[in-house]
């Protein structure tokens, strides 16, 4: 009795996280807010050494969705914990939606589009896409955030970070 009481509350939990979505450690350690909306998936941008420039986070509020790209700054008490903090001179960074229908890419859309707020520059801390509307579970989202700095001729791409692709009704699935 006590093995099938095991097992019904392991299949209950496999059951919550999947209905839910992961609870994975990317959520919870990319600075989460969502800008009180609620957030369905995230993860660190990073360069090709794991340095962490921000998170990049994918929000939902009602059926629609939208990125957000936070800038993290560094506490000189703490420097292996970061923190929200301005985005450094010489450096810019942007967040973009990717929508697809059935699986397939369709379009993506970045702070720049009309009802985003403009990609991050020096001394800003965040960027926010456009809203953006999911009517069906055939239509889902991810959530892309990268970073560029000026080597003196050109923008050079140094750091990216993707989130899962999600919607509402049938969580998020591992891109």
């Amino acid at each position: 009795m006590k093995r099938m009481v095991l097992l019904a509350c392991t299949l209950a939990m496999v059951g919550i996280v999947t209905v839910a979505g992961p609870a994975s450690a990317t959520v919870e350690a990319a600075v989460a807010n969502c800008n009180g909306h609620t957030l369905v998936s995230a993860n660190y941008v990073r360069d090709s050494t794991g340095y962490r420039y921000g998170a990049i986070q994918l929000c939902r509020s009602g059926d629609h969705y939208f990125a957000i790209y936070i800038n993290y700054g560094y506490d000189p008490g703490e420097p292996n914990k970061p923190v929200q903090g301005p985005m450094p001179d010489g450096e810019f960074a942007n967040a973009w939606l990717y929508r697809y229908l059935d699986g397939v890419y369709v379009d993506r859309f970045s702070c720049d589009d009309s009802g985003g707020n403009g990609h991050v520059l020096p001394g800003q801390t965040w960027c926010v896409t456009p809203l953006i509307y999911a009517p069906s579970s055939r239509v889902t989202f991810r959530g892309a955030g990268f970073v560029y700095y000026w080597d003196g001729a050109q923008w050079v791409h140094v750091a990216s970070g993707w989130t899962q692709r999600c919607n509402r009704h049938v969580g998020c699935v591992p891109a």
